[in-house]
């Protein structure tokens, strides 16, 4: 039987529309009173929205209308099938990856002293050092809403098992950007392959994150998440490949 091609540019395409759609669903591009009274609970006194707007929607969606390519949310979907999974399920979840990663290359621009970021001057360029500061670490905290929220109805288990994983995946991508400063900085010499590559796995958002979701998320039988075990080393090496020839 002949292996049928995969075109991953097209794939990759055919799935963006409906990524930034779930990501719409959770974050509005235009913040108003309702979505603060769900995100944050009846205001004391008064949230101005307006304000709000101009320092969190406004900047988060023209970072994120620039594009980008959404293989990680993507493949989160994909690892989701492979074990016998349904990517409509977690379709949702996809926030997770996506927002994460690009509150990652909104700080990293600053750290960095970039001027452009896919064609277009950094975030921080346009909108203010401040307010970009404080939109890469709120874009962290965005998709925790789904959770505390418990939009998806889940169970005290499942719901804990994410946290869980998350929190695990934002350490591990600090840990790997303070790794890489650190020896931009000169603060080492001599770096090992095993070093470089594990700071590469680290920083990218990638081999844990997506295969803990499919396994949260894979179906029975138990054989098929026991695929998982060849899985892993193949998003580590995409992990190294991104990092190293893409970025």
């Amino acid at each position: 039987m002949q292996d049928k091609k995969i075109d991953i540019e097209k794939l990759l395409e055919a799935k963006s529309e409906g990524i930034d759609k779930e990501i719409e669903k959770l974050f509005p591009r235009k913040m108003s009173g309702k979505w603060l009274d769900f995100a944050l609970g009846k205001a004391l006194y008064k949230y101005d929205a307006e304000t709000i707007h101009k320092t969190t929607s406004e900047p988060l969606w023209e970072f994120l209308d620039r594009g980008g390519k959404r293989w990680r949310p993507s493949l989160m979907l994909l690892c989701c099938e492979a074990v016998g999974g349904s990517a409509n399920k977690i379709k949702e979840f996809v926030v997770f990856p996506e927002l994460i990663h690009n509150s990652t290359l909104v700080e990293d621009d600053m750290e960095d002293r970039s001027e452009l970021r896919r064609g277009k001057p950094c975030t921080h360029k346009i909108f203010g050092e401040d307010v970009a500061i404080n939109l890469g670490s709120m874009m962290y905290m965005l998709p925790f809403v789904m959770l505390y929220k418990n939009t998806k109805k889940l169970d005290a288990k499942k719901k804990s098992g994410i946290y869980d994983m998350v929190v695990q995946e934002l350490l591990r991508v600090h840990i790997g950007q303070a790794t890489d400063i650190g020896w931009h900085r000169g603060m080492k010499e001599n770096i090992s392959e095993e070093e470089y590559l594990q700071m590469c796995i680290n920083k990218t958002v990638c081999q844990g994150f997506l295969a803990g979701w499919a396994r949260f998320w894979g179906m029975e039988p138990r054989s098929r998440l026991r695929s998982l075990g060849t899985l892993e080393p193949a998003l580590e090496w995409l992990s190294r490949y991104r990092t190293t020839y893409l970025i």
